[in-house]
């Protein structure tokens, strides 16, 4: 299911794409090439990166990034800010976990729905509900269970106090972890 229409990011102009392009490539450049955090020319270029980004990132951030994520969609994470939507709908939010519970999108826009999720359900912990139900519910004999989007919808409103005002009466199977 895709996302929401009004959850969509923004493109993001070729030239500034281009531009972050340049500075992700040159800083793993300098990182293969030995540099570390402590070197002026490395941050210089973080520094010019967080001016543009709409989140703070660090060495390690591009140190790492190729173990999870290309350059492009990297790229993507520093324009994809998450949005909380006031008027979010029962049926936006449950298209928002299936977009993440089957990894639709690339990698930058998998992470920009997933970090709208948390900031839409604050204190809910969407990811850990969707990925980890066992932690999530503190409780190892979930680790396989396999909750529709209606159920992790349900938890996720009940944990973070936050009702959608369309949002059907729900039964909880399980009961909401104590933590």
């Amino acid at each position: 299911m895709p996302l929401p229409i009004k959850m969509i990011p923004l493109d993001i102009p070729g030239s500034e794409m281009e531009a972050m392009t340049d500075i992700a490539n040159e800083l793993t450049s300098l990182i293969d090439s030995g540099y570390d955090e402590n070197s002026d020319e490395v941050d210089v270029l973080i520094s010019q990166w967080n001016l543009v980004s709409v989140k703070h990132f660090e060495f390690s951030d591009f140190r790492d990034y190729h173990s999870w994520i290309g350059t492009e969609e990297f790229v993507k994470t520093a324009f994809y800010k998450a949005q909380y939507c006031d008027d979010l709908s029962y049926d936006e939010a449950k298209a928002i976990i299936e977009f993440v519970y089957n990894a639709e999108g690339d990698e930058a826009l998998h992470h920009y729905a997933l970090d709208s999720l948390e900031l839409n359900f604050p204190n809910s912990n969407a990811s850990g509900l969707i990925y980890h139900p066992d932690h999530w519910f503190d409780d190892d004999s979930m680790f396989d269970v396999d909750l529709t989007s209606d159920e992790m919808l349900g938890y996720l409103m009940k944990k973070s106090n936050r009702d959608l005002t369309d949002a059907p009466d729900m039964k909880f199977s399980y009961p909401l972890p104590v933590k």
